[in-house]
């Protein structure tokens, strides 16, 4: 039987309704993050950047946008334990008014340094969670930009190194109990 639009379109909107139950009857549980070595690194900045973005989207008044940030702070933190960085390590500086193009660049650093990440976590249950943040702000992205009137990104975005993408972070934060150098 060939695949029509329409079959395509029941399929779709069975997935959506299955991804509305409470997840104990749509799926198992997920194995919990061991995070091991650079996987570290990965979900520290990962998490400062979802705060970043977080901040924005609460700033911008995108009540929806600024909860799933939320969450995925949450998983992150619970991923991380310990080693989570604390919302008090570091102050958010964002410009009085920010703009839909500093939400393209938040997502995009996002999208970009995540699809690094995969390539280079040891843990599997690591890189599963890395991998569902990179399809939620893969979506995000998409939205701004189609919100600022720019066409989707063409082609597979590249990936971005740790130092990189902190260099590109930095630029948002202040650490103010950070010692100059």
């Amino acid at each position: 039987m060939p695949l029509t639009r329409a079959a395509l379109l029941r399929g779709g909107a069975a997935a959506g309704v299955a991804s509305l139950l409470p997840a104990g009857v749509a799926r198992a549980a997920l194995p919990a993050p061991a995070p091991v070595g650079d996987d570290l690194g990965y979900l520290q900045f990962t998490l400062i950047a979802e705060r970043v973005s977080q901040a924005y989207y609460a700033k911008v008044g995108d009540q929806a946008a600024a909860q799933q940030k939320a969450r995925h702070v949450d998983k992150l933190t619970a991923a991380l334990g310990a080693d989570a960085p604390a919302p008090d390590d570091f102050m958010i500086v964002l410009p009085k008014k920010p703009t839909v193009a500093l939400a393209i660049k938040l997502e995009t650093l996002l999208v970009r340094t995540l699809t690094g990440a995969l390539a280079s976590t040891q843990d599997g249950s690591t890189r599963l969670l890395l991998a569902r943040l990179l399809a939620s702000d893969a979506q995000h992205l998409l939205v701004v930009r189609a919100a600022a009137g720019v066409p989707a990104i063409q082609g597979l975005p590249v990936p971005l190194d740790l130092d990189a993408a902190g260099a590109e972070l930095d630029a948002l934060l202040s650490a103010p109990n950070y010692p100059k150098t």
